[in-house]
């Protein structure tokens, strides 16, 4: 059975039609919200790039409902302060834990983020080094120069 908050319980039983469905939709955004970028974090530990990829267009549909549903919930702010003030800490408690996913989840794209300049990085140095070797004069065993030898390269960035 599910422990139900003691602010959650109060919320449902009130006669509270002005606000109910607002902060209904609001908590069940924020929840998808959690669960979203939860997921997105765990792809991102273990470097799951197909899995991450699928998730962008999902997370962005509920990250927009998410800002219209700030917009509704700062509209009836009034009506909360002065009807259900015991509400205004659930609220809040749920922004904190948001919160929390939210930086755990920058973090998580911080690290790849370095990492994947990390392996960009050696990529081109790589590059750059075989370069260099083969634009370097070659000389045949007569002593002459040998341009057969010369290889050129190409390194696209667009990746």
């Amino acid at each position: 059975m599910k422990k139900t908050n003691k602010t959650e319980y109060s919320v449902k039983n009130r006669n509270n039609d002005d606000v109910k469905p607002i902060i209904d939709h609001f908590i069940s955004t924020v929840s998808q919200l959690e669960a979203i970028l939860t997921k997105e974090t765990d792809c991102l530990k273990v470097s799951n790039r197909n899995a991450f990829l699928n998730l962008q267009e999902e997370k962005v549909l509920i990250a927009q409902t998410y800002q219209q549903d700030i917009f509704a919930v700062k509209n009836i702010a009034t009506i909360l302060k002065d009807k259900y003030p015991n509400l205004i800490p659930y609220l809040q408690e749920k922004q904190e834990k948001l919160g929390g996913i939210i930086r755990e989840n920058e973090t998580a794209l911080k690290r790849m983020e370095n990492s994947t300049k990390r392996l960009s990085d050696r990529i081109m140095d790589v590059a750059r080094r075989a370069a260099i070797e083969q634009n370097s004069i070659v000389y045949g065993s007569g002593g002459q120069l040998n341009d057969k030898n010369r290889a050129t390269m190409g390194v696209s960035e667009s990746a």
